[in-house]
C-alpha cells in the first residue's frame, strides 16, 4: 500500500497535540477574566459594605453576601453562583495539581506578602485562592472564591485589599 503524502503530517499534528495535553501548566493568555483579579484598577470596593471579622482579620466585602460563622477561624459567604471561604489558622496545602489556565500575582503589604492565584475550573467556573505569608500572630490567613461570575473575581482583588488586622495582634506578633 502506498504512503499518502499527507500521512506524516498527520503524525506530526498527532503528535504536537498529545504533546500540548501532557503539560502541566500554560499560563492563561493575556486579556482573560482572570486578569481582573490582580489588576490594580479593581483594588477599591464599591460601597456599601458590609464588615466581617475572622480570627485577627477584619474584611470589607460588597453588601449582598450571606454569612454562615463556621467558627471564630472560619466564615463563609455566599451569594448567588458564589461562595467566598475565609479562615485563619496552620498552614494550608492547596492541591498539588497546576490547572492550565491560571494567572498568578503577590502584593506586597508592608511586612506581610499576598499571593493571588485565579484559575478557571472548567467553562464556568472560577476559582480564586488567596494566601498572606507570613503567619500574624501565628496564624495564616486565607481566602477562596468559587464563582461563574467574572464581576466576582474583579472584586476579589478589592475584598483581599479591604483585609486589616488587629493592630493588637499585629504589635503582638511584632514583639
Amino acid at each position: 500500500m502506498p504512503v499518502r503524502p499527507c500521512a506524516p503530517l498527520l503524525l506530526i499534528a498527532a503528535t504536537a497535540a498529545l504533546s500540548g495535553c501532557l503539560r502541566t501548566f500554560v499560563s492563561a493568555p493575556f486579556g482573560t477574566p482572570l486578569d481582573a483579579v490582580c489588576d490594580p484598577a479593581n483594588a477599591e470596593l464599591a460601597l456599601p459594605l458590609d464588615t466581617f471579622f475572622v480570627g485577627i482579620a477584619r474584611i470589607a466585602v460588597p453588601r449582598g453576601w450571606s454569612s454562615r460563622t463556621v467558627s471564630s477561624q472560619e466564615v463563609q459567604l455566599r451569594r448567588i453562583d458564589a461562595e467566598l471561604s475565609i479562615w485563619s489558622g496552620a498552614r494550608f496545602v492547596f492541591p498539588a495539581h497546576q490547572p492550565r489556565n491560571q494567572v498568578r500575582c503577590m502584593l506586597a503589604r508592608g511586612g506581610t506578602s499576598v499571593t493571588l492565584t485565579a484559575t478557571r475550573v472548567d467553562a464556568f467556573n472560577y476559582r480564586v485562592d488567596a494566601a498572606w505569608e507570613p503567619p500574624v500572630d501565628g496564624q495564616v490567613f486565607y481566602m477562596q472564591l468559587q464563582t461563574r461570575l467574572v464581576a466576582q473575581l474583579r472584586q476579589m482583588r478589592g475584598i483581599v485589599e479591604s483585609v486589616r488586622f488587629v493592630p493588637d495582634s499585629i504589635r503582638g506578633a511584632r514583639r
